[in-house]
């Protein structure tokens, strides 16, 4: 069970292809560490005061 299928689903006439992918645990982890790195970079740069706000601390891994 080291698999998991991700499924994208559009709310409008774009239709996604592949509609749904699978995916190791580890790659989908990887890639939100990736994501959460990127916006704290991105928001020490933007905005230092939002990554320094608590609840933004709590949430990082």
């Amino acid at each position: 069970m080291d698999f998991i299928k991700i499924t994208c689903s559009s709310r409008t006439d774009w239709l996604p292809k592949p509609s749904s992918i699978v995916m190791t645990k580890a790659e989908i982890s990887n890639m939100f560490e990736a994501l959460y790195q990127t916006f704290v970079e991105l928001g020490s740069v933007i905005c230092e005061g939002l990554v320094n706000h608590f609840l933004l601390k709590d949430w990082k891994m």
